[in-house]
């Protein structure tokens, strides 16, 4: 009985560690946690003053980009945007031969404006480096691809039933 106690510990033990070390945790200081930091706070804009928060974790052109844009343009991109955050998904990370890295990803969201049960999916890659501090920061983003996953049926010509066969000749 005593080796079956030791075995059922074994495998408790293992079976955590495989889940431990399987999960890819998104550490505040990777490059996936900054990225994950950035889209939260992005689908998270209340007004101007979140400007700032964007531009902490900016750098290169995404910090152009931003410093850039008027009041106008933030307002209408972030605050007055409907947008629902639904998920982000990092891909593949991969170091460049300056220290960067690229960060392919998934972006998932919604209309808010409507409920719908649309989802608008954009695969993008993020380029992030660090900076004197050595903290990550987003220095571009790229669009690959875009699709939008429908949960109704997409119907272009009129629904009929078949009543009965056509002749035959």
């Amino acid at each position: 009985m005593k080796w079956h106690k030791q075995l059922s510990f074994s495998v408790l033990c293992l079976s955590a560690v495989l889940a431990f070390s399987c999960t890819r945790a998104k550490l505040p200081d990777s490059p996936e946690g900054t990225l994950q930091r950035y889209v939260t706070e992005a689908f998270q804009v209340k007004g101007l003053g979140d400007k700032e928060k964007l531009i902490e974790l900016s750098t290169g052109e995404a910090l152009d980009y931003l410093q850039a844009m008027t009041e106008a343009d933030f307002k209408k991109q972030f605050v007055e945007s409907n947008l629902k955050l639904v998920s982000v998904q990092t891909k593949d990370l991969r170091q460049d031969n300056e220290g960067g890295v690229s960060l392919v990803y998934e972006l998932m969201y919604k209309d808010g404006k409507v409920e719908s049960p649309t989802v608008h999916t954009n695969k993008k890659i993020a380029y992030l480096v660090r900076n004197e501090k050595g903290e990550w920061k987003i220095r571009s983003t790229k669009n690959v691809k875009s699709f939008i996953e429908k949960k109704e049926d997409l119907v272009i010509t009129p629904e009929t039933e078949i009543k009965e066969a056509a002749p035959s000749k």
